[in-house]
């Protein structure tokens, strides 16, 4: 993009010029999107078909980031486009927050917020292609993908990652969500996105400073603890019996624990029988990793931290292992293996991405899940429902 505040110094005696720069700046950014999809190739090798493949691939990653993202409480607050790198990661973390909900939150003056973040991608799309059918060769120019083609693909992977990271909060591993029944997987989606929209409508502003403090919950619903009751119930009557003071619609109760106990056999039916049990509670784990409290990564908490921390210089290398070791247990993907010990204290444990539970030994016994409960930090009500879900997957087809 343009440098609108550059001017340059006498000393560089006007050697370069912002058409120049911009051009310059394109060839550069082509290769390097072109080298997305062929990373030992030289320039002379690419093509245009190259530079459309990469840039939909970028537009892509953006969209699977900001649709995780949005479903794990984490906002960042000014998406520009020098915010985020080619391989979709974000950087310039100065206004990133974790939330304790899915609400509509404002981070920054003059930012997005939580629901709003891709159209600041959409902006970038639009820059972006100007500056490309501006700078490049002609007969590269005549075959580049439209602006038009681009946000569109864009914004359908977008609704279709946002569909699935939500889904994935119940503790459903994404590996076999597109087998589920299109209509109980619509229905389900329909009403979690009821549970964090509903009433929800006005924006609030948390600056990680003493002026706004973090809401506990934003709209009617609270989303993270309906999740966390689907994660650990044991049958659709428990989980309805779970959520009747917290979903007071009761055909809606109905319609959600019907569509959530029916994916969940749906899903649990495409595993071995051997692994079922172990299936039930790398659901359960899921669920509730997925709806943790994330306090410690809200903004205003997290600096306080490091600010206690940078008193003690030795200290510091071992408290920024610690945290990202943490954190990365707790806001890792669940469609990938992960490993737990820093999140369970107990033993070294993984869910493979068939979500069996197992170690080093193979995979757990039920005694092996009764420790396990014991060492996560749940509630009375969680610790009980979790239990039963071992009690019952053992006698599950």
């Amino acid at each position: 993009m343009r440098s609108v505040f550059f001017s340059p110094s006498l000393e560089m005696n006007m050697w370069c010029n912002d058409p120049a720069r911009t051009k310059a700046a394109v060839s550069a950014f082509v290769h390097g999107v072109c080298s997305l999809r062929q990373p030992e190739s030289h320039s002379a090798e690419f093509s245009p078909e190259d530079l459309n493949i990469g840039l939909s691939e970028i537009f892509r990653r953006a969209a699977s980031q900001i649709a995780a993202s949005r479903a794990k409480r984490i906002i960042h607050g000014s998406l520009i486009s020098s915010n985020f790198a080619l391989d979709g990661r974000w950087l310039d973390f100065g206004t990133v927050t974790a939330l304790a909900g899915h609400g509509r939150a404002i981070v920054a003056p003059g930012s997005l917020d939580l629901w709003s973040q891709q159209a600041s991608v959409i902006e970038t799309i639009h820059d972006l292609h100007f500056y490309l059918s501006k700078y490049l060769a002609s007969d590269w120019r005549l075959q580049l993908v439209s602006r038009e083609e681009l946000t569109e693909n864009f914004l359908e992977h977008f609704r279709v990652r946002l569909q699935v990271e939500f889904l994935k909060l119940t503790g459903l591993p994404e590996a076999q969500l597109h087998q589920l029944d299109n209509n109980c997987r619509q229905t389900l989606w329909r009403i979690i996105l009821h549970f964090v929209t509903c009433d929800s409508d006005t924006p609030y502003l948390y600056y990680g400073d003493d002026r706004h403090g973090m809401p506990l919950q934003s709209g009617r619903y609270a989303t993270t603890e309906i999740m966390r009751a689907c994660a650990v119930s044991a049958s659709p009557e428990q989980l309805k019996a779970e959520l009747r003071h917290s979903v007071s619609d009761h055909t809606l109760l109905e319609e959600f624990a019907n569509a959530y106990w029916s994916a969940r056999r749906q899903i649990i039916a495409t595993v071995d029988p051997c692994f079922r049990e172990n299936t039930r509670i790398g659901i359960a784990i899921n669920g509730l990793r997925s709806n943790w409290n994330l306090q410690g990564l809200y903004r205003r908490e997290f600096d306080g931290e490091v600010d206690k921390v940078r008193k003690y210089p030795d200290e510091v290398g071992a408290y920024i292992d610690s945290t990202v070791k943490y954190w990365s247990s707790v806001l890792a993907d669940n469609s990938e293996p992960i490993c737990l010990q820093p999140w369970i204290s107990s033993r070294q444990l993984h869910l493979s991405e068939k979500l069996v539970v197992t170690d080093d030994a193979g995979p757990l016994t039920p005694l092996d899940f009764d420790n396990l409960i014991g060492s996560l930090k749940l509630s009375d009500t969680e610790r009980c429902s979790l239990r039963n879900s071992v009690r019952s997957a053992m006698t599950e087809n």
